[in-house]
């Protein structure tokens, strides 16, 4: 696996947490963390289908989402969400069902959100690795 070293940013417009967010008042949290890389010459494209079809889908789902685009690296996109559950009970985590309904709703129907997951995977998506990180915030 490649390292999650490199040079990223995370573009103003897609920043939603409170000002709070890391405040965990010493206490660790949780997220998953995916690890992308996109076909070669398909990052601009890639990164754009991603902010546009995924985001919304994800933040409608998970209580917070944070994605990194890489300016350097081994990888080009790198995206946390937040366990609310921690890792206490990981299944209670799963948002596979919830976020294909909602993926399948934001798409219009379940026939488009196949073709826009058809093209993702086959024109796009080069390798996804997702990970569990442990954060721990301290003010």
């Amino acid at each position: 696996m490649k390292r999650g070293g490199g040079l990223f940013k995370v573009p103003a417009s897609v920043v939603d947490f409170d000002d709070d967010y890391f405040n965990e008042k010493g206490k660790a949290s949780y997220h998953t963390v995916s690890f992308i890389k996109f076909k070669p010459g398909k990052k601009e494209q890639a990164t754009e289908f991603a902010l546009k079809n995924f985001l919304p889908v994800s933040r409608t789902v998970v209580s917070s989402v944070i994605p990194m685009i890489s300016i350097a690296g081994g990888w080009d996109h790198i995206v946390f969400k937040k366990m609310p559950n921690g890792i206490v009970d990981p299944e209670s985590n799963n948002m596979s069902k919830p976020w294909s309904e909602e993926f399948i709703k934001q798409q219009g129907n379940e026939e488009k959100a196949a073709q826009a997951m058809k093209f993702w995977n086959n024109n796009l998506l080069q390798e996804k690795v997702t990970e569990i990180a442990k954060a721990l915030w301290e003010k």
